[in-house]
């Protein structure tokens, strides 16, 4: 036992007498889950529809399609009456089609023998002009005589699209001696399932945005992924070109193609550098159509009013954290958005998992469901935008 003379300081105590000053608990510095999912969050809110099978099915038809280009390099004279088209399909026997550029109409006098040639009669109340080739030509209704017999049918399939349902698995387990011992950051357990919900639910975040569908039969049981909101959309999918500077025409652009199908809103999740470029591009063109501060099923939001529709814009904490997708701006039409969970499989926390001989606790949280994404036409993704071009 050493003998201390004269003035003692805190250098002379031995460590095993000092007990310290340890804050209980743990400060993160990443959100919690409910933060950094907001889709999840949205989804929590909106309509479910169970599923009873893990592949769900869906069938779209879009608006049918009444209008067609001219297919022919060398156009038609004012007298010429058969007509190449790139498609005969809009058109039947007595529709009165208007050339949108020269503002002739003319009368389809037979049903299509072809799919690519159409009979008409020419300057239908108007006067005939020359046709050159991608003249638009649009069916602005029919002409039929009194007395006549119906007409054709004119009927569109509609597309078969589906998805699959993913499993969502997340254990916890530790011995029930670590169970019981006292730590200085709280229970062990109650740590470990809150952290275990979080990595679930940021799991299911994610696969629900950049999810691709696929089945793999080649082992014992087979295996899926839910086909996320980023794998549907093939029309309104722009990329902004070299070091991405976005200029107000290319947005304005996109946003026209983007509401021409679906609701007049939209939710855009993006990364911060997407979101900058939007705040710069409406500080420097001094519009007042922007606010921030609104909510969506709890969610705060940004809203910018276009003329073409609203944007509710979400800075998504997941985007911030992948480099390539900080200037990523996911726009969906929530309306088109169904959270599809197989019947009796949707998140459940499920206790005592563990074999019954272990001296240990496992639980786990697991989910299995998918999304159905309709009408991939009214979503659109806005990628690579890292600077505002005045």
């Amino acid at each position: 036992m050493p003998t201390i003379l004269g003035l003692r300081d805190t250098a002379d105590f031995q460590a095993s007498e000092r007990p310290g000053d340890w804050r209980d608990g743990i400060l993160r510095l990443y959100p919690r889950s409910e933060q950094k999912a907001p889709l999840n969050a949205l989804i929590a809110g909106m309509k479910r529809e169970k599923t009873v099978d893990p592949r769900f099915d869906w069938h779209e038809k879009g608006a049918p399609v009444r209008s067609s280009m001219i297919d022919n390099a060398t156009g038609y004279t004012v007298g010429d009456t058969a007509l190449t088209v790139d498609d005969s399909a809009p058109f039947r026997k007595w529709d009165l089609v208007l050339n949108a550029r020269t503002e002739e109409v003319m009368r389809v006098i037979s049903d299509p023998a072809t799919g690519t040639a159409i009979d008409v009669s020419r300057g239908w109340g108007s006067t005939a002009a020359a046709i050159v080739d991608n003249d638009e030509l649009v069916v602005i209704g029919t002409a039929i005589a009194e007395g006549a017999k119906s007409r054709s049918g004119l009927y569109t399939d509609p597309t078969d699209v589906f998805n699959y349902c993913q499993i969502f698995r997340h254990p916890l387990k530790l011995t029930n001696t670590a169970k019981s011992t006292k730590l200085r950051t709280g229970k062990a357990k109650a740590e470990m399932k809150l952290e275990a919900l979080d990595q679930h639910t940021i799991d299911m975040e994610r696969g629900f945005i950049f999810g691709v569908r696929n089945k793999d039969s080649s082992g014992d049981e087979p295996v899926r992924s839910t086909g996320g909101i980023y794998s549907f959309i093939t029309t309104n999918k722009t990329t902004v070109a070299g070091a991405g500077a976005l200029t107000y025409d290319a947005f304005n652009t996109f946003l026209m193609n983007l509401f021409s199908k679906g609701s007049p809103e939209r939710i855009c999740f993006c990364g911060n550098r997407f979101l900058k470029v939007i705040n710069d591009m409406v500080e420097a063109r001094g519009e007042q159509n922007m606010k921030a501060g609104d909510e969506v099923y709890g969610i705060k939001i940004t809203k910018y009013i276009t003329a073409f529709g609203t944007v509710y814009f979400k800075n998504h904490p997941l985007f911030n954290e992948v480099t390539a997708h900080r200037g990523l701006g996911l726009f969906g039409d929530l309306r088109n958005i169904r959270y599809r969970p197989l019947d009796g499989r949707d998140t459940q926390y499920l206790p005592n998992r563990q074999d019954s001989d272990e001296d240990c606790t496992k639980d786990e949280f697991l989910t299995e469901a998918g999304l159905e994404v309709r009408h991939e036409a009214t979503h659109g993704i806005l990628s690579n935008v890292l600077s505002y071009a005045p």
